[in-house]
């Protein structure tokens, strides 16, 4: 039996898109590394059995529960790790901790005060985090996992959501195995508000330029070990685009695929908490026609509105009481699995078509907007929360302050509106001059992603290929 070339670690359905709904497999494969396993969490479910048919590869379960302490572990670390004060992503989550609990737990209450005075601690006396690190080889030394690995024996073990606990174990365990170890990054501010990866790996698979450089900030990796190639879905969503099929997928949201429509990709309710009164206000200045009789719009929640903890199910009576011969509602198309928000094949295709097709993307700070620059569109931000009042830890106002969007925005690739007046004027002006900061636009994406030439799943292949090599050397 050959030996595996690559084994993928997944904690996420975002994750297996990017991998397995894309031409990477293909691509890999082509490069010489044909035999392929994937990890994933929980028990055999039969979500995935259809992929080792149809793409060659072996599905490996790791039946590794989440427990409390494990829970625990995860978010505790961010404050023996990161300055979390001075960390607008991880402050906006610790103070959300400290009012969102209401209930009886005397641990939930003083634990947001005794991580926070350990971090304190930590960011003065650094050389502590040393003494942890030397424990937390420990914690992460999982048996289940180490024996699951050491069957499957892949030259190469992949991680693409690191602060997992599943994962960071299979990335620790690997390396003291003296297996090749890389982090193929899912999404852009992984790196930057999630907290410090459990465990380093020896290569980095890169989005653009802006990863690559945060790498080396928060990592100290060193440029010989980043691979910076573009994103794999990115281009299948260049590559999925289809006239024929776009008629479809907006005449069954009831609307007319001859005329032109917005298009909003919300966010999670966890970081816009009112967007649904936006939408519900932009669906109202669409149907009064303020962007002229024909613009409908097309509103898709995201997989994280509609499944998982992150979910809130009071919008969805309220998506549903806004459909109209003028707005349609784009559910996205989840799969029953154990792997959180597992994604359907066809969605990819449906959400590229839509998008290509659309005159404007209004987001309020999600990876779509990045594919509307990717399909040329202009992409507004909408940063407000309607017209409540809401305190900036819960507030989306708070994403402006995030990394990874503070510096995708001062690229002025993307206009950011922060009240109802604002976006309607954005939107007018956007119609009457569609190449407003066109320029802008390609710079933010050039430094976000790299070329946009339809070569990133090849150039990722490659990178695998030399760090094939390099570790059988």
């Amino acid at each position: 039996m050959e030996r595996c070339d690559i084994c993928y670690i997944i904690s996420l359905g975002f994750s297996a898109r990017m991998i397995l709904h894309t031409n990477l497999i293909c691509e890999l494969k082509n490069a010489g590394l044909k035999n392929i396993a994937l990890i994933l969490p929980g028990k055999d479910d039969g979500a995935f059995r259809k992929y080792e048919e149809t793409l060659g590869i072996k599905v490996y379960y790791a039946d590794i529960k989440n427990t409390f302490w494990s829970n625990e572990y995860l978010n505790f670390r961010k404050y023996l790790y990161e300055d979390v004060r001075n960390n607008p992503a991880l402050m906006a989550k610790h103070i959300k901790s400290i009012e969102e609990y209401h209930g009886y737990n005397p641990w939930r209450k003083v634990k947001p005060y005794i991580y926070a005075g350990v971090n304190f601690i930590m960011t003065k006396l650094k050389f502590l985090r040393g003494m942890f690190e030397f424990f937390e080889g420990f914690i992460l030394s999982n048996k289940k996992l180490k024996k699951l690995i050491k069957e499957i024996n892949p030259r190469i073990v992949v991680s693409t959501y690191p602060v997992n606990y599943l994962e960071g174990s299979g990335i620790r365990v690997s390396q003291k195995a003296g297996i090749a170890t890389v982090t193929q990054l899912l999404s852009w501010d992984n790196i930057t508000c999630k907290g410090r990866f459990p465990a380093i790996p020896d290569y980095f698979i890169s989005w653009g330029d802006i990863m690559s450089e945060e790498l080396k900030e928060y990592y100290n990796a060193d440029s010989s070990n980043i691979f910076t190639t573009g994103v794999p879905h990115f281009d299948k969503s260049r590559e999925l685009v289809n006239p024929e099929k776009r008629k479809k997928y907006i005449t069954s949201l009831g609307l007319d695929p001859k005329k032109p429509y917005l298009f909003f990709g919300m966010s999670s309710p966890y970081f816009s908490p009112r967007e649904i009164d936006v939408v519900e206000r932009l669906s109202d200045l669409v149907s009064r026609d303020i962007f002229g009789e024909d613009m409908q719009l097309i509103i898709r929640p995201h997989p994280q509105n509609v499944q998982g903890e992150m979910s809130d199910e009071s919008w969805l009576p309220r998506l549903e009481k806004i459909k109209s011969s003028r707005v349609g509602i784009d559910y996205p198309i989840i799969e029953k699995s154990n792997l959180p928000w597992n994604m359907n094949e066809e969605d990819l295709e449906k959400l590229a078509n839509l998008i290509s097709g659309c005159t404007i993307l209004l987001n309020s700070g999600s990876t779509i907007s990045i594919e509307g620059l990717i399909h040329e569109k202009p992409v507004i931000l909408t940063l407000f929360d309607g017209d409540a009042n809401i305190r900036d830890h819960n507030s989306v106002r708070r994403l402006r302050n995030y990394n990874h969007m503070r510096k995708i925005i001062n690229t002025r690739g993307l206009k950011v509106v922060y009240h109802y007046e604002e976006l309607k004027k954005a939107i007018i002006k956007y119609l009457e001059h569609p190449e407003t900061n066109k320029k802008e636009r390609e710079t933010a994406l050039e430094k976000e992603c790299g070329k946009i030439d339809g070569k990133s799943t090849y150039r990722i292949a490659m990178a695998f290929k030399q760090i094939s090599e390099t570790a059988g050397s």
